[in-house]
């Protein structure tokens, strides 16, 4: 699981998580104000609530069905 691992890293612009990510924690990605896109893997089934919060520049989320 990832907690503020990303949080507030700023030169990160493209996620694409390991297939065998389950969670993301709350936090996990915030502030990460330049982060244009994330690949979300099928095993993940929830989507924290504050995982994204304020990534301002995210304009693509390739969501599986399962979240």
């Amino acid at each position: 699981m990832l907690d503020f691992t990303f949080a507030g890293y700023t030169a990160l612009e493209t996620v694409v998580l390991p297939d065998s990510m389950e969670k993301l924690s709350e936090h996990c990605f915030e502030n990460c104000t330049n982060l244009k896109s994330i690949n979300i893997p099928s095993h993940v089934e929830k989507i924290p609530k504050n995982a994204f919060k304020n990534c301002s520049s995210l304009k693509a989320v390739n969501i599986p069905s399962s979240c």
